[in-house]
């Protein structure tokens, strides 16, 4: 199943209907209640993580790329 939002796949893991990839922030209330669980509790999240694929690299797509690196290396300082 593939649900549009945050919000429904939790609730959907909440009714039963399986596992469901979410923020802890956002099911914290229910962790502790121990509505649901960890799948994996020894697994950490990684948060702003991205990755820029290139199918055909070119200057313009190593630039493009070297300029996203910057920005994300700018935003990690702020």
């Amino acid at each position: 199943m593939v649900f549009d939002t945050d919000e429904a796949s939790i609730d959907a893991c909440l009714s039963g209907l399986g596992v469901a990839q979410a923020n802890t922030a956002f099911v914290t209330s229910a962790l502790e209640a121990g509505t649901i669980r960890h799948l994996c509790p020894s697994v950490d999240a990684t948060l702003g993580a991205y990755y820029a694929v290139v199918h055909a690299r070119s200057n313009v797509t190593d630039a493009f790329v070297a300029w996203l690196k910057s920005e994300g290396e700018a935003g990690h300082r702020r």
